[in-house]
């Protein structure tokens, strides 16, 4: 038995701390009262947890969990005999008395666009990033949208749920949209609508992120570089022809 802390993936999932990393935060403040137990079959145990909260701890939030764990042996995908380590609990979410600041915050908005043969039919990938700047657990949905200037051939996502995101933790997102014209220019906007279980953090303010790409009408710039090209030709067979018929010698 043991007390560990939380964070979030690069996916934003909540996950505990691994068996071999020391916590810092709420399990560094709980103390379990046994560290090893043997329960019978048919049978439970009651195990006394103490929380002490340091003096000096940042106001807001704090999340872990109280684990119990049990070695295992399985067979792994290879048939090799692997120690598996099986955990189990309840998390364990403190509230330090203080100024509560709720904020997300959108950053590292980054596009890029796959031109197509038809110029109305381009491709944008989107990745952005967003982070949990304040000191209260927050929730909410996020949308994408790509447009041309002006707004012009505007693509957007469904709104997609984030995962609660911890007090300094962050994830990255990656979106495709299709269908977006070329039209030289791509702006992409993130938009953001946090969403807090606590009363104390309610009336939060949408949040934006935005950035732009290129997007050249590839066909397009092909077509009239060819066309060029092909007038360019015609001019100089042009101005061949008429000097070679001015140099022609008089028969007459």
């Amino acid at each position: 038995l043991y007390a560990t802390d939380a964070r979030n993936t690069s996916e934003g999932a909540f996950e505990l701390l691994s068996a071999h990393e020391t916590p810092t935060g709420v399990g560094s403040w709980i103390e379990v009262g046994a560290r090893l137990v043997t329960v019978a079959p048919e049978s439970q145990l009651q195990i006394p947890i103490t929380v002490r909260v340091p003096e000096d701890a940042r106001p807001g939030d704090h999340a872990g969990a109280v684990l119990a764990a049990s070695d295992a042996i399985g067979t792994g995908p290879d048939g090799k005999t692997v120690r598996l380590d099986r955990r189990t609990g309840p998390r364990v979410y403190v509230r330090v008395g203080g100024d509560l600041q709720p904020e997300l915050a959108v950053e590292s908005v980054r596009t890029t666009y796959d031109a197509s043969a038809n110029p109305l039919d381009g491709a944008a990938t989107v990745t952005y990033r967003i982070r949990n700047r304040g000191n209260v657990r927050l929730g909410g949905t996020h949308h994408v949208s790509v447009s041309g200037p002006f707004g012009a051939g505007r693509k957007s996502t469904e709104p997609v749920e984030l995962e609660e995101l911890l007090p300094g933790e962050d994830v990255v997102v990656e979106v495709e949209l299709d269908g977006v014209p070329a039209l030289g220019l791509a702006r992409t906007e993130v938009i953001v609508e946090p969403t807090s279980a606590d009363a104390e953090a309610a009336g939060l303010s949408t949040v934006r992120g935005s950035g732009t790409a290129l997007a050249p009408p590839v066909t397009l710039v092909l077509l009239v570089l060819a066309v060029g090209s092909g007038l360019v030709a015609r001019r100089s067979y042009l101005r061949h022809r008429r000097g070679a018929a001015a140099v022609e010698p008089n028969l007459t």
